[in-house]
C-alpha cells in the first residue's frame, strides 16, 4: 500500500512537542515510555503484569493478577502480597522523577488495580482506522488514503501466554485484518482498481481461507482486463480452502468466478450511491467480535441470514460493523425499512437502491429490482423490518428466487420463516464489554463506567439510558425507544407467555423451569418448552447456565433488569403473579407443620432461591405482613440448615413490627416468637425467655399441642442454661406429655439432646456425652443428618469440658454428619470444634500444630457467617489466649477484646477468661478492676468453669478467688458486665510491646 498522504503544512517540516505522560507500545514488543524517555521492563512477571493490567476491562483483583502471573500457583495471602509487592515496584518504575504520577497512572480502587495510560499505540491506530471507516460512505477515496496511511504503520501485538491479553490482541489483529478488506474493496471501487491488482492478489494470498479477500483481487483483475489470472486465481482459492479447511468456496466467490467466466460488467448501478450504502456509526464499536466472525461465516455461505433479538440490543449496528469492516462494502445496498408500511416494502427496496423512481409501484419497482440488478455478487440489507415482518419475506423470496447472486441480510424483532433462512439471535453484551461501551459513552473507565454497564444488563440501548451525559439520555430518547421496543415485543406474546414474562421481570435471579411451571400453574412439558422458547427467541428473557446448591447444572430463565423496568406499565399485574407463584413452588419444598422432619434434600433447593426469596418477602413486608410471617415460619427449616439464622431472625422481626398488636393468629405469633428466640446459640436463647413465656401464654387456648411441647421444650432449655434447673424439669416434662399425644418423634429426640445436656448442668458430663450420641443416632434413623450433626457437637463441646478419652473418635464422627448433612450451619460447628480440638492437643503436648491460628480464624469467621455469635466468640476468646502464649500481644488484644465484649452478653461464664486475660496485659487499677470483673463473671451461669479453668483464671489475674465461692446476685453480675463493657469502649487499653 503506497497511496499515503505525504503533504505536510507550508514552510518546512515543523517540531513535535516532546511526548508527555505514559505512553504503552504494544505493536512489534512491549515497551514502556515516560515522556518521551524509554523505561527498561526487565522481568517475564513484569511484563505480564503490564499486560494483565492493561487487558483488565476495568480494575483488576489481586487474586485475577495471580492467576494471571502465575497460573499454576494458589491463590492465597502469600501470592496477593507478592502481587501488592510487583505492583508497588512497577508503580516506582513509571516514576523516575518521585513526581507521584506513578500512583496516579497505576490506581489503587481498594483491592484492585487499574493502569491508566496517556496512550496505547494500539488504540491510538484502532482510533485512526475506526475515524477513516466512518468516512466509507461519504468520502471513500478519503477514507482509502486514511487507511492505507494507519496500515502501513501496523505491527501485530505482542504475544504473551496470558488469556486475557490474548483476547484483547485478538481483537487488535482482527481490526488490522477488516481494515486491510475494507482498504481493498474502497480500491476495487477506485479508478486505481486495475494498478493495484497485484496488491490485491498478494492479499488474498497472505491470509488465504479469507474468502472476501480472494473475491476482491479477481474482481481488481477482471477490471484490468486479467480474466485469465483472474480465474487462475480462482483455482488457487479452491484449492487452498479445499486442503485448508475442507470445503467448496462460498457463494460469493462461486458467483464472482461466474461473472468473470461470462466476461460480465463488474461495475453497477448504486456502487458509489450514499443511499444505498451502510449508515455511519456515530460511536466506537466496542465487544460482539464472536458475532462478527459468525456472519463472515453464515454470508459466505448462506443467502438469507437474519440478526434478530430485542430492539436496543444493537442489530443495526453490529450489522453496519460487520458491512464496514467485512470487505463487503461496494456490493453491499442498506435499505432502511423504518417508517415503510407492509404495501410498499417492495418500492422502498427499489428506491433506496436507486433502480425505482419515487412514484413506481411496489409491483413495478420489484420487477426493477430483478432486471436491473448486476450478475455479480450483490448484498442487500433490509435494516428493522420489525413492523413488516410478512412484507419483507415476501419480498425475499421473489428476489432470492429470481437473482441467484442476491444475498439477503436482514435485521429484525424476530426470523423472517422463508426458506434457506440463517437466523442469529442477539442477545446481551458480556459484562466486561457493557463496562467498555459505557467506558466509552461516558468518556473515561472508572466506578462509574462499571456500575452502569452492571445496570445495562448488557443491553447497549440501556447503556444509553443509563450513562449520564449521554446525547440520547438527555431528551429521554433512548429511554423512549427502549420502552416501545420492548412494550413490541411483549404485544407479540402469546398470553401465557406474556403471563410468565411478566411475573418473571419481579423475580431478579429469573428462574428455573420447575419455577416457570409454578409460574404457568400448568404441568403440561409442552406449554412450557414453547413458552420458553418464545422468551428467548424475543430476546425478552435470557437463558443462563448456572450450578444448583447440591452442584447440578441447570438453566435459569431471566428477565434483564433493564427490560423488566422499560416493561413497567404493561407489566404491573407481574407483581401478585410472581409472589403467589414462588409462594406455591416454596411449599412444595419446606415442612408443613412445625415438628416435622424436614426433608433437607428438598429444602437446600431454597438456596437457589435466595435472591428471588428475599424480593418477594421484601414485598411481603409491605403488602401483607401475615404471609410475610407464614413463610418465614415455613422457612424456619431453611434458616437453620443455610446458617442464616440472623437473616430470618432479622425477617421475623419486620413482620411482628409491621403487624402490630393483636393481628396475628395466635398460633402463628407463637411459632414467629420461637423463631425469633432460636437458631444462635443458647446464649441467644437464654436471653430471649421473656418471648418465649409469651409464646406459651398465646398458645394457652391453641389446640396444637406438639406446637406447645416445641415452645415448653425451647423454654426448658433456656431455663437450663441460666442455671433454673427446677424451671427446666417442670417444661421439660410438660412438653414431653405433649409431644407423645402428638405423635411427633421428632420433637421427642430433641428433647431427649434437651434432657442429655441437662446431666452435664447436674455434674453427669460423661453420662451426657453417652446420652448425646444415642440421640445422634435416633436423629440419623430420623433422617436429620443437620440435627445429627447439631447433637455431636454439643457431646464435644461437653466432652472438651472435661478432657473425655473419645474426643478425637467424636470430632471424626461430627465431619462425617456434618459433610452428610451438606449444611454450612452444621459445617461451621464442627469445624470450630475441630480448631478447638487442635488448639487442646497443642498447649498438651507443647507442640505447634500447623496452621493453627488459620485455622481458628476461619472457624470463628464461618460461625459468625451463620448466625452462632456464641461459638465464635468462644472460638476468639481461645484464639486470643492462643496469641497470648506466643507473645503476639497486639493480636491477642484484638481477639479478646471481640471475644469479651459478645460473651457478656450472650455467656457471661464463658467470657470470665477473655477478660482475665485481658486484665493480664494491663496495669495499675484497670488491671484490678479486669481481674475483680473476671472472678465474678466465673459464677455468673452459662458455660461451667472447670478446676484447670479456674487454675489458669488465677494465673492470668495474679489472684486467687475472692472469699465467697457462691454465685453472684444477678445485680452484681448485670453491674460488672456494664463496667467491663464500659472499659472496652477504650481504644486501647495500654498494651506494651
Amino acid at each position: 500500500m503506497t497511496d499515503r498522504a505525504t503533504s505536510g503544512p507550508a514552510g518546512g517540516p515543523s517540531i513535535a512537542p516532546a511526548p508527555t505522560g505514559l505512553e504503552v507500545r504494544v505493536l512489534g514488543g512491549l515497551e514502556l515510555v515516560v515522556d518521551g524517555q524509554p523505561v527498561a521492563l526487565r522481568g517475564r512477571v513484569r511484563r505480564r503484569l503490564v499486560l494483565a493490567l492493561l487487558a483488565g476491562p476495568g480494575a483488576v483483583t489481586a487474586e485475577d493478577l495471580v492467576e494471571g502471573l502465575w497460573p499454576d500457583r494458589e491463590v492465597d495471602d502469600t501470592a496477593v502480597n507478592a502481587v501488592h509487592a510487583h505492583v508497588s515496584r512497577l508503580r516506582r518504575l513509571l516514576d523516575p522523577a518521585g513526581s507521584g504520577r506513578g500512583a496516579r497512572w497505576l490506581a489503587s480502587e481498594g483491592s484492585r488495580y487499574r493502569l491508566a495510560p496517556t496512550r496505547v499505540d494500539a488504540e491510538d491506530l484502532e482510533r485512526r482506522i475506526s475515524g477513516a471507516e466512518a468516512l466509507v460512505a461519504t468520502d471513500p477515496a478519503a477514507a482509502r488514503a486514511l487507511l492505507a496511511d494507519a496500515l502501513a504503520e501496523t505491527l501485530p501485538p505482542v504475544t504473551e501466554d496470558l488469556p486475557a491479553w490474548e483476547v484483547l490482541a485478538g481483537h487488535w489483529r482482527m481490526r488490522w485484518r477488516h481494515a486491510e478488506e475494507t482498504w481493498a474493496d474502497l480500491v476495487v471501487r477506485s479508478p486505481e482498481s486495475a494498478a493495484r491488482a497485484d496488491d490485491l492478489l498478494a492479499l488474498a494470498r497472505a491470509e488465504p481461507t479469507r474468502e472476501v479477500r480472494w473475491a476482491l483481487a479477481m474482481r481488481a483483475l477482471a477490471l484490468a482486463g486479467r480474466q485469465a489470472e483472474a480465474l487462475a486465481a480462482y483455482r488457487e482459492a479452491r484449492e487452498v480452502l479445499l486442503e485448508e479447511v475442507g470445503v467448496e468456496p462460498g457463494s460469493d466467490l462461486r458467483l464472482t468466478h461466474e461473472a468473470v467466466l461470462r466476461q460480465a460488467q463488474l461495475t453497477r448501478v448504486g456502487w458509489e450511491a450514499a443511499p444505498g450504502a451502510a449508515p455511519v456509526p456515530p460511536t466506537t464499536f466496542v465487544g460482539r467480535e464472536a458475532e462478527l466472525a459468525l456472519l463472515d461465516d453464515l454470508v459466505a455461505r448462506h443467502r438469507v441470514v437474519t440478526v434478530h433479538g430485542l430492539g436496543g440490543m444493537g442489530k443495526s449496528r453490529l450489522v453496519a460493523e460487520w458491512v464496514t469492516r467485512s470487505g463487503r462494502g461496494g456490493s453491499t445496498h442498506w435499505v432502511d425499512l423504518r417508517g415503510a408500511t407492509a404495501d410498499l416494502v417492495a418500492h422502498r427496496v427499489a428506491l433506496q437502491l436507486g433502480l425505482a423512481p419515487a412514484d413506481d409501484s411496489p409491483r413495478t419497482s420489484l420487477e426493477a429490482v430483478v432486471v436491473s440488478t448486476a450478475p455479480l455478487p450483490v448484498l442487500v440489507v433490509l435494516d428493522d423490518a420489525d413492523a413488516v415482518t410478512d412484507s419483507v419475506s415476501a419480498v425475499v423470496a421473489t428476489l432470492t428466487t429470481a437473482l441467484p447472486q442476491l444475498t439477503v441480510l436482514t435485521t429484525s424483532r424476530g426470523p423472517l420463516g422463508v426458506t434457506g433462512e440463517r437466523p442469529v439471535l442477539l442477545r446481551a453484551l458480556a459484562p466486561d464489554d457493557a463496562e467498555r461501551l459505557a467506558a466509552q459513552r461516558l468518556g473515561s473507565p472508572g466506578p462509574m463506567a462499571a456500575e452502569v454497564g452492571r445496570r445495562s444488563g448488557g443491553v447497549p440501548l440501556a447503556v444509553e439510558v443509563l450513562a449520564p451525559g449521554a446525547a440520547e439520555a438527555q431528551d429521554g430518547t433512548a429511554a423512549a425507544d427502549l420502552r416501545e421496543a420492548v412494550r413490541d415485543a411483549v404485544l407479540g406474546l402469546s398470553g401465557d407467555a406474556a403471563g410468565v414474562f411478566a411475573a418473571l421481570g419481579h423475580l431478579p435471579a429469573g428462574a428455573t423451569p420447575d419455577l416457570v411451571r409454578s409460574l404457568l400453574a400448568t404441568p403440561d412439558d409442552h406449554v412450557l418448552r414453547r413458552v420458553l422458547r418464545e422468551l428467548v427467541g424475543s430476546s425478552l428473557a435470557v437463558t443462563e447456565p448456572r450450578l444448583a446448591h447440591d452442584g447440578r447444572p441447570v438453566l435459569r430463565h431471566r428477565v434483564l433488569q433493564p427490560v423488566a423496568d422499560a416493561a413497567v406499565p404493561p407489566a404491573a399485574g407481574g407483581t401478585a403473579d410472581a409472589d403467589g407463584a414462588f409462594s406455591r413452588w416454596l411449599l412444595t419444598h419446606l415442612p408443613a407443620v412445625h415438628g416435622e422432619v424436614p426433608d433437607w434434600r428438598r429444602v437446600r433447593v431454597v438456596g437457589d432461591e435466595q435472591t428471588n426469596l428475599d424480593a418477594v418477602l421484601g414485598r411481603l413486608a409491605t403488602d401483607d405482613p401475615r404471609r410475610l410471617l407464614e413463610a418465614v415460619v415455613r422457612l424456619a427449616s431453611w434458616w437453620a440448615w443455610s446458617g442464616q439464622s440472623a437473616t430470618g431472625q432479622r425477617w421475623v422481626r419486620t413482620g411482628l413490627d409491621a403487624a402490630g398488636e393483636g393481628v396475628l393468629p395466635a398460633g402463628l405469633h407463637a411459632e414467629a416468637l420461637m423463631l425469633a428466640a432460636t437458631g444462635r446459640g443458647l446464649g441467644h436463647l437464654a436471653s430471649h425467655v421473656a418471648e418465649l413465656d409469651e409464646a406459651v401464654r398465646l398458645l394457652g387456648a391453641e389446640d396444637d399441642p406438639g406446637l406447645r411441647a416445641g415452645v415448653l421444650g425451647l423454654r426448658a432449655v433456656a431455663r437450663g442454661w441460666r442455671g433454673d434447673l427446677d424451671g427446666f424439669d417442670a417444661d421439660h416434662a410438660a412438653a414431653r406429655q405433649l409431644s407423645r399425644g402428638a405423635g411427633r418423634p421428632w420433637i421427642d429426640v430433641h428433647l431427649d439432646s434437651a434432657g442429655a445436656l441437662s446431666r452435664a448442668a447436674r455434674g453427669e458430663p460423661r453420662q451426657a456425652v453417652d446420652d448425646l450420641l444415642v440421640v445422634a443416632g435416633r436423629f440419623g434413623d430420623l433422617g436429620d443428618d443437620h440435627a445429627r450433626t447439631v447433637a455431636v457437637h454439643f457431646a464435644i463441646t461437653v466432652a472438651g469440658i472435661v478432657g473425655d478419652e473419645r474426643l478425637d473418635t467424636l470430632v471424626d464422627l461430627g465431619q462425617e454428619a456434618a459433610a452428610s448433612a451438606g449444611s454450612p450451619a452444621a459445617g461451621a460447628l464442627i469445624a470450630g470444634e475441630a480448631a478447638k480440638h487442635s488448639l487442646r492437643r497443642a498447649v498438651g503436648s507443647g507442640i505447634d500444630v500447623v496452621g493453627l491460628v488459620e485455622r481458628l480464624e476461619r472457624a470463628a469467621v464461618d460461625l459468625e457467617r451463620v448466625g452462632n455469635g456464641r461459638t465464635a466468640a468462644v472460638v476468639r476468646r481461645d484464639l486470643g489466649l492462643h496469641l497470648l502464649r506466643t507473645g503476639d500481644r497486639s493480636r491477642a488484644e484484638s481477639e479478646l477484646r471481640t471475644a469479651a465484649a459478645r460473651l457478656l452478653v450472650l455467656d457471661p461464664g464463658a467470657g470470665a477468661l477473655a477478660v482475665a486475660a485481658l486484665s493480664s496485659l494491663v496495669r495499675g487499677r484497670q488491671r484490678d478492676l479486669l481481674g475483680a470483673a473476671a472472678w465474678t463473671l466465673a459464677t455468673a451461669g452459662g458455660t461451667p468453669l472447670l478446676a484447670s479453668d479456674r487454675d489458669l483464671l488465677a494465673t492470668l489475674t495474679a489472684t486467687g478467688p475472692p472469699p465467697a465461692s457462691h454465685a453472684a446476685p444477678a445485680e452484681v453480675v448485670s453491674r460488672t458486665v456494664e463496667a467491663v463493657q464500659a472499659a472496652l469502649e477504650v481504644p486501647r487499653l495500654g498494651i506494651g510491646a
